[in-house]
């Protein structure tokens, strides 16, 4: 993908994708406010972040300050290939996330649709997005629409045994 995603967003803030480096400066911490991470140590963050780096369609992209060495906000795009629709793509908006503190000043914002431009760039026919119910609404004012169902299975340690 090539795309420059360095750009500067405002006052000093950057959108880039994340680097092995974001360990050391709470991303862990930042997605825990998410949902539950578990305890990871940075040997398996190196490792696991080694794997989604090697994969072409798989990105996460953060919003930082650099100044503070500080992360804001980070976000992930999966982008499918299809044979549909003329062999397109889907773009998948998943684990979006902004920290405490930075939350109300447009952020989420921001990355979403930093994101959905570079779903546009990649040519995705569509962009998916799954959330909770209470933040529908924000998805909405960003052009986001309800459609169809989405049904979820949680795999159990005792399902994922075969």
């Amino acid at each position: 993908m090539n795309i420059d995603i360095s750009s500067i967003l405002y006052h000093g803030k950057h959108f880039r994708k994340l680097k092995l480096s974001d360990y050391d400066i709470g991303y862990v911490e930042l997605l825990s406010q998410l949902t539950e991470v578990g305890n990871i140590s940075k040997e398996e963050f190196k490792n696991r972040f080694n794997e989604i780096n090697d994969n072409k369609y798989l990105h996460i992209y953060v919003i930082c300050d650099e100044d503070k060495n500080e992360l804001i906000a980070s976000g992930t795009l999966y982008i499918e290939p299809k044979f549909i629709h003329n062999c397109s793509k889907v773009g998948h908006i998943e684990d979006i996330v902004v920290g405490d503190k930075y939350r109300g000043k447009n952020y989420g914002w921001l990355l979403v649709n930093q994101l959905v431009h570079i779903a546009r760039v990649e040519k995705c026919y569509k962009i998916v997005l799954a959330c909770k119910d209470n933040l529908v609404s924000f998805y909405e004012k960003i052009n986001f629409k309800k459609e169809n169902n989405e049904l979820v299975l949680r795999l159990t340690t005792n399902m994922l045994k075969l």
